[in-house]
């Protein structure tokens, strides 16, 4: 049976999981002209963590269960700038800035 607990389970380990195949080096997760399985994986666990972080965000909001809707929204932010400066600082240091 799936329950809310084990949806909000699934949404850090997806986003954990996401954010650490991100960083890896770009060989292993893209091919010559588009991502490879890895990569492809990478970009399912990022539409999935998007769809069911905001799928959570809906029903803490009507059950007002406000600290877990707290602490999921700045995981989802601390990732997402993360992930940005990461970006930056690699585009920075392989002169494509």
């Amino acid at each position: 049976m799936i329950t809310l607990k084990n949806i909000n389970t699934f949404f850090y380990v997806a986003l954990l999981t996401s954010f650490l195949i991100f960083l890896l080096p770009i060989e292993y997760t893209m091919a010559v002209y588009s991502p490879n399985y890895l990569g492809w994986l990478m970009i399912a666990l990022i539409l999935l963590s998007c769809v069911v972080f905001f799928g959570l965000l809906i029903v803490d909001i009507s059950k007002k269960n406000f600290k877990r809707l707290l602490n999921r929204t700045l995981f989802f932010i601390l990732i997402i700038v993360v992930s940005v400066a990461y970006w930056f600082y690699m585009s920075y240091s392989l002169g494509n800035l």
